[in-house]
């Protein structure tokens, strides 16, 4: 994945490199959501900051301002008029961003993805997580996402090895969006969309997907995976198989027999070998 596209959102910010946290982390499992929660502290903020890890429900609300609701109607007399004194309490209530920011989550803590949280738990062992070891953890979350989360967390392992930051890839039409550093430092480098192997899929995707990332600058990478029949350990995913198939703005097929389109009428989808 060398070919894959770089674009810096600062020329002046530094390039920090690829980075893995150290320290121990705890965190504890959302059972609506999945996701691993870490308390806003100084630990998960670094956590954040070193490998772009998680993500926030109210990163976003400090840039809300005034300005994003547009000009407020004059209310006390007319536009150029002397404007008759207002209680502080009635702008207050008023207030649009006040209304919005009171509407928001006001959870500042880090969630942590199944992928991302399995990785730091399995992989780096930096993670605990309240209540559940590793292989209670695995149970949980296979027994809820099944074989496809298998593929993922595999997937997600092999690109956060190869030095990229993986992120979820739901606005490109993709499984995952894929960064140098992180968001913080680079747009997303490529779109990744993940396919099991001798699941058919619709060449008409294939055409989409390339030409919309194509047209953002982003290149298009098709992940390959042969999950293992046995899946109740996450060792299973040292047994996964993994190959890449990466375009950079135009569909190319390295290996012609890993990737077949078949010319019979009664199957309009191709066939991932």
């Amino acid at each position: 994945m060398d070919f894959l596209p770089l674009h810096s959102k600062d020329s002046s910010c530094l390039d920090p490199g690829v980075q893995e946290p150290s320290g121990s982390f705890v965190g504890r499992l959302d059972a609506s959501s999945m996701h691993v929660v870490i308390p806003c502290s100084y630990e998960s903020f670094r956590l954040h900051r070193v490998g772009a890890y998680g993500s926030r429900l109210g990163e976003h609300n400090d840039y809300i301002c005034s300005a994003c609701f547009g000009k407020r109607p004059v209310r006390n007399g007319k536009r150029g008029e002397r404007q008759t004194k207002v209680k502080l309490e009635e702008l207050e209530v008023e207030d649009p961003v006040r209304k919005w920011k009171n509407l928001t989550f006001g959870d500042r803590g880090l969630r942590l993805s199944p992928e991302e949280a399995l990785y730091l738990v399995a992989e780096l062992k930096v993670l605990t997580v309240d209540g559940h070891g590793l292989n209670d953890l695995w149970k949980h979350y296979v027994s809820r996402f099944g074989r496809k989360f298998v593929g993922r967390c595999a997937v997600y392992r092999h690109l956060r090895r190869q030095g990229w930051v993986p992120k979820p890839g739901i606005s490109l039409g993709c499984d995952y969006a894929v960064y140098r550093c992180g968001p913080d430092y680079y747009h997303s480098s490529a779109g990744v969309t993940i396919r099991e192997s001798g699941k058919s899929i619709k060449s008409e995707d294939f055409q989409t997907l390339v030409r919309s990332l194509a047209n953002m600058r982003k290149a298009f990478v098709l992940m390959v995976i042969t999950v293992p029949e046995a899946i109740d350990s996450p060792n299973c995913l040292d047994d996964a198989v993994i190959s890449d198939l990466g375009t950079n703005g135009r569909w190319t097929m390295p290996n012609p027999e890993t990737l077949m389109f078949e010319d019979d009428e009664d199957s309009e989808n191709p066939k991932i070998n």
